[in-house]
């Protein structure tokens, strides 16, 4: 049997504060003990006509594709190439994009080709994504919806809103495993949501906060629970991958889902792949859809985790490349107009009281840039570490900024 190995676009892993450590054991092809990869064949090279068999499996990861096409975990697949023909696997291991493939020579077939990846670019016919200006430019798209982070085409929260953050803010304490009050022994737990993306992205954040542990309040602890090919859709399933890693890494010994009381939801709405160019949803339908699944999602989040009284929310980063623009553009829409009904008031956005709904609400950093070209992704998709880079200085400074952050993320903001 013939197995070819292509590398990974790219393997990032850094282990920050307030996470379990992972396990040391790593298999000999780099990766951990956890995750498998692997495709075969019983037959590399053929006659015009013949048939082989391929055999695959793959443990752990998400999103399994044999040549861009969904497949169970594991299976069989009988192929009768007319040519040499490279059979691609790959899996999204929520860091990386793991990828192995066989190759089958046929006979007087021509020449093997070179192992190809799945394009990376496949954008809509004719849309040009530098007609976009940043949301936070404030104009109307349409004519008619208003951009801006905040009402009013503002970037600037509403002094009320923000005053209405700080009070909950401050009464953010380190709790004990029951929920109690402890300053010394007690934890105040982030928790982040989200997808491929937002788990590189706040893997790079977690271990730039561990850099600056000596500013950082000592009980503050961010976990990330963001899991590959879990966009907002799957998450608002309310069960899931998202959903059961968090419960992990807030039931490990000596920790406890009352204690969480900060969230960071970092989502998209768009579906995992877009090869063929589709075309986005419908708008404003589609980003009203978002807008309540979000609502949803932070709903469900409070009964699970009771505690929680703030949540940061930030939109995805340019996704050009893998054709789903101008509709990842068009999802900053569902956040604000979220965060617009709380500040308006709306039923179901409730964050204060016995009878509260979700948490009270504000906008992490705006990470869109149409000015991002290829070199700031691994495949297109997935950040490089130029990318990174420029989350974490974004959200390093809009917390060092924001005056609902200071009392419970910050050493000189607590009160020990």
């Amino acid at each position: 049997m013939t197995q070819i190995l292509i590398a990974s676009l790219f393997l990032f892993v850094l282990v920050g504060c307030g996470t379990p450590t992972p396990p040391e054991s790593v298999k000999g092809d780099g990766l951990p003990a956890e995750v498998q990869i692997s495709i075969e064949t019983d037959k590399d090279t053929l006659r015009p006509g013949e048939c082989a068999t391929l055999e695959w499996e793959v443990v752990g990861g998400f999103g399994v594709e044999l040549n861009g096409q969904p497949v169970e975990r594991s299976g069989q697949k009988q192929v009768c190439p007319a040519e040499t023909m490279t059979y691609l696997l790959s899996m999204d291991t929520g860091v990386s994009i793991e990828r192995r493939a066989v190759e089958i020579v046929v006979a007087g077939g021509g020449p093997p080709p070179e192992p190809t990846l799945p394009s990376a670019a496949a954008p809509p016919s004719g849309f040009d994504p530098t007609t976009l200006k940043p949301f936070t430019a404030g104009e109307l798209y349409l004519g008619q919806y208003e951009t801006g982070l905040y009402p009013g085409a503002s970037n600037a929260m509403l002094e009320a809103h923000g005053v209405a953050g700080e009070q909950i803010a401050a009464t953010i304490r380190p709790l004990d495993t029951s929920g109690q009050p402890d300053d010394q022994q007690g934890r105040i737990l982030a928790l982040v949501m989200g997808h491929s993306n937002a788990h590189m992205y706040f893997e790079a954040f977690r271990a730039h906060l561990s850099e600056r542990a000596a500013e950082l309040n000592p009980r503050f602890e961010m976990l990330n629970a963001a899991v590959g090919g879990n966009q907002l859709p799957e998450i608002a399933q309310l069960q899931g991958d998202v959903w059961n890693w968090a419960q992990e890494l807030t039931t490990q010994p000596g920790y406890s889902s009352l204690q969480v009381q900060v969230l960071f939801l970092h989502t998209t709405y768009h579906g995992c792949c877009n090869d063929a160019g589709l075309p986005p949803g419908e708008f404003p339908a589609s980003m009203q859809a978002m807008q309540r699944d979000l609502a949803k999602v932070l709903g469900y989040a409070i009964q699970v985790y009771p505690n929680i009284k703030i949540a940061y929310l930030t939109s995805d980063g340019f996704r050009h490349f893998r054709g789903f623009e101008p509709h990842v553009w068009r999802e900053a829409f569902a956040f604000k107009w979220l965060i617009e009904s709380q500040i308006e008031g709306e039923p179901g956005t409730v964050y204060t009281g016995e009878n509260r709904q979700m948490p009270w609400l504000e906008w992490g950093p705006y990470i869109w840039d149409n000015t991002w070209d290829e070199s700031y992704f691994t495949d297109g998709v997935h950040p490089s570490p130029k990318a990174l880079a420029i989350f974490v200085q974004k959200y390093w400074g809009h917390l060092s900024q924001d005056s609902v952050a200071r009392p419970w993320l910050f050493k000189s903001g607590s009160n020990r």
